[in-house]
């Protein structure tokens, strides 16, 4: 079993994209079997709130709300940073936002022991 790491920085900006690619890698590594951690930072951070997955999708796909939801049932661990959880490292995030069930805080340190024993994806 492999183990891979996605780092998702980018938001809504992009309409969903980014996230859609992001989630699409880790549901192809979690059917085969791997390890994924996906961590949210930055603008990426706003994919931890219901509020910021919902209706948002690329044309002829589905929303990256059930993205999330069959990332999450098939074993994939969401992460959020923990500093970008507040807003402080991104401005997409709602005001009114209601986290994700199942999303875990993580800090640097997390990360940073997970890159070096798994391959790393960045969007």
């Amino acid at each position: 079993m492999s183990k891979h790491l996605i780092i998702l920085s980018t938001g809504r900006a992009d309409s969903g994209k980014k996230a859609t690619l992001a989630f699409h890698i880790g549901l192809g590594a979690l059917a085969v079997g791997d390890e994924v951690n996906l961590y949210l930072a930055m603008d990426g951070a706003c994919w931890a709130y219901e509020q910021c997955s919902a209706g948002i999708h690329i044309p002829e796909d589905r929303p990256v709300s059930e993205y999330v939801a069959d990332f999450q049932e098939l074993g994939g661990k969401i992460l959020l940073c923990s500093r970008c959880a507040d807003g402080l490292c991104g401005d997409q995030c709602p005001a009114e936002r209601d986290m994700i069930p199942g999303v875990e805080y993580a800090g640097m340190a997390t990360i940073a022991e997970l890159a070096g024993e798994s391959t790393v994806y960045t969007f």
